[in-house]
């Protein structure tokens, strides 16, 4: 996998967001917390809809850091692997 400037700065940037926010499983049981605020029969239809809005954000960055993670494991494995090595002598 070559890697360019923006990938490695697109990267860099997820990364400290992840360092910056809350965890994934803080993020997760807030998620939660909206889904059941948005279940309950006394919450308004207003209030529904920036519930959903604000979950919205939240799947969002949930998707983000699971991409993040998935990515670093690929990149581990093959440098585990030597492949990075092997693949950078081919060009």
């Amino acid at each position: 996998m070559k890697k360019t400037k923006e990938t490695e700065e697109i990267k860099a940037s997820v990364k400290k967001d992840i360092e910056d926010q809350e965890t994934f499983e803080e993020k997760y049981e807030k998620l939660e917390r909206i889904v059941e605020k948005m279940e309950d029969p006394e919450t308004t239809l207003g209030e529904s809809f920036d519930s959903y809005k604000e979950g919205m954000e939240i799947v969002k960055s949930l998707y983000g850091m699971i991409d993040y993670m998935e990515k670093e494991v690929i990149e581990l494995s093959g440098d585990a692997m030597g492949e990075d090595d092997e693949e950078e002598d081919e060009e």
